[in-house]
């Protein structure tokens, strides 16, 4: 199932960090985080994760934030929980009442808090406050802190911040040629953007740079002075040539290890000072509720501010207690949260449904008088939600054959769970659906997962596809038969090409062929949902299609999405199909078979759509009842 995070970015970089880490700690657990990022900056720790840049949802029109919560929606909703995280202050968007909407909190103004509360309460099912009542950096009075206490949605998780690794540290020191004893002073403004342009952060960072830099490099000194602009640090602006400029540093947590001291704008940076065990001086830059003078108060009470440039830089005694007093706050605070305790808050699943072992006696036999050859593609799938398992039993118990069409990186069962429902391999098989079933939109605005407008894959997307296939592979061993489908049936000229180099063996679609392929490529059958309308195709229209699929390709097939066919009436609808298609003599085939041509077709008839519909009413065993 998909954990869809909504990081903001483009100021700072905390939403994003704070995203990364959580979709980390949830990734440990067995989920399937994927980020939706406001901006154009990607760490590679995010990158490990698929992801989807969309535009800042605050200063976008009405029709994009539309937009872009139906994508938000499309990719949540694909497996039940439907669940988005979001960080701090909530996106002006509306979702589905069924998504269950979390909120990341990096502890604002109380006052923010009480709003927050009031006016989000039915927006959000679960708060989850990123600091701790024990923490030098929580801002609030005990007065406040037990009120908060009394919000039965709200929970702590503690301060989550990045440390380095040991490789981390290394390939730092040796990209910017360290040696041991080499002092060093970082100057970071983090992300580096305003606010807004009429504040004076940079001017006052700048200002007081400059008077560090005069304490800790005097003339004859050999330590360095190295600062880091940031992502969002405004063009333009002009900094004195005595520092070493440094573009951006993904990994800040690594160089403030190695440095003797830093100079930054408070936010992110703190935490990951107080991990270094490196001394800082702070800057109270401009925020948005960001209640920071508080935060630099408690610390400067617990001694771990300087009263002075000279004390930070110079003052060894000094230096040595901000080091025990740091090792101490981190001991409590390891800036990991717990991964099962964010887990259980984030995801609140229900418990998990056991459905039947069925009988071998209960599955009809499918071997029998030759007739009207029928295919069931079922996509997106996932998990073991309840609609899903509802649709198994349902087809196990007709004896009707399907071709399930996983989603490698949302997977969470593997080949022994489908055995309940089809224990001797008669029905089930499987194929791969995309890799994470990220919808991205092309040139023309139409959904994709892969790029439909490039010529050739790039390695990115060849490396996705085929770690997905290693991944079924190893899920579905007596199961996967080489089949490929595209999510959103958007597939791309090379892909075919691509999946036959990676030893597949067929590609199905939908609506949308791939001539001259290199491999079967074949029409799995009608979707039965009207994704533009939001609901499933008139009776008349349905049957209308699979006489249309019959007569020119002499086989039909549908489409099926489990998150069609969650409320009862959807369930019914497709009840009543299937009784239909039954009706009408038709059989289930093996999709691979019928891709490779080991399925006997139907006659198909002429092009002409005049002679076809003439053949194809009541009494007719080679086509469907009309």
């Amino acid at each position: 199932m998909a954990v869809v995070m909504l990081a903001l970015n483009g100021v700072g970089l905390g939403h994003l960090i704070r995203s990364t880490l959580v979709s980390q700690a949830l990734a440990s657990v067995g989920e399937r985080p994927v980020i939706f990022s406001q901006g154009n900056y990607q760490t590679k720790k995010s990158a490990q994760f698929p992801s989807r840049q969309i535009p800042s949802l605050w200063r976008a029109p009405d029709r994009v934030r539309k937009q872009v919560a139906s994508d938000l929606y499309s990719m949540a909703g694909i497996s039940l929980p439907a669940v988005v995280v979001e960080d701090t202050h909530p996106n002006p968007i509306q979702l589905p009442a069924e998504v269950r909407r979390v909120l990341l909190v990096r502890p604002p103004f109380f006052e923010y808090l009480l709003h927050l509360n009031e006016k989000y309460g039915p927006t959000y099912s679960a708060y989850l406050l990123c600091d701790s009542p024990d923490s030098p950096t929580w801002p609030y009075d005990e007065e406040q802190t037990r009120q908060l206490a009394g919000w039965k949605a709200w929970h702590i998780v503690g301060p989550i911040y990045r440390t380095p690794s040991e490789d981390d540290i290394r390939e730092v020191r040796m990209r910017y040629r360290l040696s041991e004893d080499q002092e060093l002073c970082v100057f970071t403004m983090g992300g580096g953007g305003l606010q807004n342009p009429d504040d004076q952060d940079i001017a006052r960072f700048l200002k007081l740079a400059s008077e560090v830099a005069d304490v800790v490099q005097p003339p004859g000194s050999d330590a360095r002075v190295l600062f880091v602009k940031g992502p969002y640090f405004p063009p333009g602006i002009g900094i004195p040539s005595r520092f070493e400029i440094v573009a951006d540093e993904e990994q800040m947590p690594a160089l403030l290890k190695l440095a003797k001291g830093a100079v930054m704008r408070v936010g992110n940076t703190t935490w990951e000072c107080l991990a270094a065990g490196t001394p800082f001086i702070p800057l109270i830059g401009t925020t948005f509720e960001e209640p920071v003078q508080k935060r630099v108060n408690n610390l400067t009470v617990l001694g771990l501010i300087p009263q002075s440039i000279e004390q930070f830089w110079y003052d060894n005694k000094w230096r040595s207690e901000f080091r025990r007093i740091a090792q101490g706050v981190v001991a409590r605070h390891t800036g990991s949260p717990n991964p099962l305790e964010l887990q259980r808050l984030i995801l609140d699943r229900p418990a998990e449904p056991v459905p039947p072992k069925l009988k071998a006696s209960v599955i009809r036999a499918i071997e029998g008088k030759r007739q009207i050859p029928f295919v069931i593609r079922i996509d997106d799938v996932v998990c073991k939600e309840p609609t899903f398992c509802w649709l198994l039993e349902l087809l196990a118990a007709r004896g009707l054959r399907a071709s399930l069409e996983v989603v490698p990186y949302l997977l969470e069962f593997e080949e022994q769970f489908l055995e309940r429902f089809d224990p001797a391999h008669a029905l089930f098989e499987v194929s791969q659906h995309g890799y994470a079933h990220v919808p991205r939109a092309s040139a023309s605005s139409r959904h994709c997962e892969f790029s439909t407008e490039s010529v050739e894959p790039s390695a990115h997307e060849v490396e996705w596809i085929a770690k997905g296939k290693r991944q079924i592979e190893t899920a579905f061993s007596k199961r996967f038969t080489g089949g490929f489908s595209e999510p959103y049936d958007a597939l791309p000229h090379w892909l075919p090409g691509a999946w036959r180099e990676l030893g597949g063996t067929f590609v199905s679609y939908i609506t949308n062929p791939a001539p001259d392929a290199p491999l079967p490529v074949t029409r799995a059958g009608v979707d039965v949902w009207d994704w533009t309308r939001a609901r499933a195709l008139t009776r008349s229209r349905m049957k209308r299609e699979l006489a249309q699929q019959l007569a020119a390709n002499g086989y039909a097939g549908i489409v099926l999405h489990p998150r069609c066919l969650r409320h009862e009436s959807e369930k019914s609808r497709l009840v009543d199909l299937l009784d239909y298609v039954e009706r009408s003599g038709a059989v289930t085939v093996s999709l691979r078979d019928c891709a490779l041509g080991k399925v006997e077709l139907a006659n198909p008839q002429p092009q002409g759509w005049g002679s076809r519909l003439r053949t194809w009413f009541v009494g007719k065993r080679t086509g469907f009842l009309l």
